[in-house]
């Protein structure tokens, strides 16, 4: 079973199986999903009225819109590191350094694969 993101159609099955009282193994079977996608959607989607699948579908747009990806990593962060590598600093020492300026952080691992490039 690889991940993929719960789909509208699902979250709607999941609220309908839910309010009938079936168990999240037995939701999570009929779906085809693995039992804990099941109760990870209904603890981080619940409100104080229980799980809505619109609010719950409008939840999960939301933090893939605002979600951090490499692509937003803009020129100047990627100066910054190549600078700092150029001043011989280690990928853990920019890593640290560049987490509270950027907001997002980068990984050494990342920074590991830049100097390989960044390198004449």
């Amino acid at each position: 079973m690889g991940y993929r993101q719960l789909t509208q159609t699902q979250r709607y099955q999941i609220y309908a199986r839910h309010d009938l009282g079936m168990s999240r193994r037995q939701i999570a079977r009929e779906l085809g999903i693995h039992n804990s996608t099941v109760s990870r959607e209904l603890r981080r989607n619940a409100t104080d009225s229980g799980y809505e699948p619109e609010q719950a579908q409008a939840c999960s747009d939301h933090r893939r819109r605002t979600a951090w990806k490499r692509t937003k990593r803009l020129p100047s962060m990627i100066a910054a590191v190549v600078d700092r590598l150029r001043e011989e600093w280690s990928p853990e020492q920019i890593s640290g350094f560049m987490g509270p300026l950027s907001g997002g952080g980068v990984s050494h691992q990342w920074i590991y694969s830049l100097e390989r490039f960044s390198k004449p």
